[in-house]
C-alpha cells in the first residue's frame, strides 16, 4: 500500500515534468524566434545607419560644391530666413555690402533695417517695409527693381562715403520658398 501513494507522486511529478518540459520547449521557439527578429531588427538598423551616413557624406559633398559656385560668382548672392535676418552671403555680396554679416557685430545676420540700401538717387535710403526682401518676406511679387547698395556704416574707417554699387533683383522672387535672396551685380 505504501507503494501506491509513491507511485501517483511519482506519475504527478513525472506529469508536471512532462508539462515543464512542454512549457520550456515552448518558451525556447518564442526566445529563438525573437533573438531571429531581433538579430534582423539590428541588421536593418546597420543598413539604415550605412544608408545615412553614405546620405550625409553626399550631403556634404553637394554643400561643398554649392559653397565652391556660390564663392566663385562675380554676382552678390544673399540668403534671409523669415525673419529677415541675413544666413548666407558669398564673397561677392560681402564686398557689395560691406564684409561678412557676420563681422558686422550684430551676432549673426543683418537685418534688412540696416540703411545700406538706396534708391536709384544713391542718397535716399530704401525704407525697411518697402526693401525687396521685406516684400518677398510678405508674399508679394517683386519684380525688376533698382536699388543701390553702400556697404552699412561701420567704426569709422575713412569709407564711409564708399560708391554705391547698383543692384537689381531678380526677375521675380518665389514668396512661397522660406529662405530667399538677391542676385547683386
Amino acid at each position: 500500500m505504501s507503494d501506491d501513494p509513491q507511485r501517483r507522486e511519482i506519475e504527478r511529478l513525472e506529469a508536471r515534468v512532462a508539462t515543464l518540459e512542454q512549457l520550456l520547449e515552448v518558451h525556447e521557439r518564442a526566445a529563438l524566434q525573437q533573438a531571429g527578429r531581433l538579430e534582423e531588427a539590428i541588421a536593418e538598423a546597420r543598413a539604415r545607419a550605412d544608408e545615412v551616413a553614405r546620405s550625409e557624406e553626399e550631403l556634404r559633398r553637394q554643400a561643398s560644391i554649392l559653397r565652391l559656385v556660390l564663392d566663385s560668382m562675380a554676382d552678390g548672392v544673399a540668403v534671409v530666413d523669415a525673419d529677415g535676418r541675413l544666413v548666407l552671403q558669398n564673397p561677392a555680396a560681402d564686398r557689395m555690402l560691406g564684409g561678412p554679416h557676420s563681422d558686422r557685430g550684430d551676432g549673426g545676420g543683418a537685418m534688412l533695417a540696416e540703411p545700406s540700401l538706396y534708391f536709384p538717387d544713391q542718397v535716399t535710403p530704401w525704407p525697411a517695409a518697402e526693401h525687396p526682401l521685406s516684400q518677398a518676406l510678405r508674399g508679394e511679387a517683386v519684380d525688376q527693381i533698382e536699388l543701390f547698395a553702400r556697404p552699412p556704416r561701420q567704426a569709422p574707417r575713412g569709407d564711409d562715403d564708399a560708391e554705391p554699387k547698383s543692384v537689381r533683383a531678380p526677375q521675380r522672387m518665389d514668396p512661397a520658398r522660406p529662405a530667399r535672396g538677391c542676385s547683386w551685380r
